[in-house]
């Protein structure tokens, strides 16, 4: 193999792992937004009105496209074994959402959630009756639905995943810059 051929190798190995990332920063996207809308149209339901959800201003819950995400690549193996994906996915939904209601607490000295109405809670920031719903709704998902969206987005040129990706990750920035200047 001639230098420029290893070099052109090494160039579309780059543009590899740049549509990848692309893709990533579209599903975390994807999945923080319908997140927020599942979010939002449950505690409709539950209240009656419309109650602002999420820590940025903008209509997603990054934690949900991380936690889909994270979930996904983790344990991808166990797809074909509900039951002992359902259990992983609490645990690792679990330990995500204390850790981040953990921070959120420590650095804007505010309780965003507080689960500690239910019997098996742990400080107010996870509980069990909200694990078992996010565990079963993560499976389903990554099982059903993630498949589809995921070859919609493997559908999209590179220069377009590019463009979108950049935007993305430039608006969500200039959002999380502007809510902890709300909150500092």
């Amino acid at each position: 193999m001639s230098l420029e051929e290893d070099s052109m190798r090494g160039g579309e190995k780059r543009e590899e792992a740049s549509v990848r990332a692309g893709r990533i920063v579209l599903l975390l996207f994807v999945y923080s937004v319908i997140g927020w809308v599942v979010e939002v149209v449950f505690m409709f339901f539950l209240y009656g009105e419309y109650c602002e959800r999420g820590f940025l201003y903008g209509p997603y819950c990054p934690i949900y496209g991380f936690g889909l995400v994270g979930l996904g690549v983790l344990l991808k193996r166990c797809l074909n074994k509900p039951v002992r994906f359902i259990l992983l996915s609490m645990a690792i939904c679990g330990v995500l959402e204390y850790l981040t209601g953990a921070v959120l607490e420590a650095v804007f000295h505010t309780v965003w959630w507080d689960y500690s109405m239910f019997q098996f809670h742990i400080s107010g920031r996870v509980c069990l009756e909200t694990l078992i719903p996010f565990g079963i709704l993560s499976y389903l998902f990554l099982r059903f639905i993630h498949p589809k969206i995921a070859g919609m987005v493997e559908r999209i040129p590179a220069r377009m995943l590019y463009g979108l990706s950049t935007s993305i990750v430039l608006v969500i920035i200039i959002d999380f810059i502007a809510t902890v200047r709300r909150w500092m």
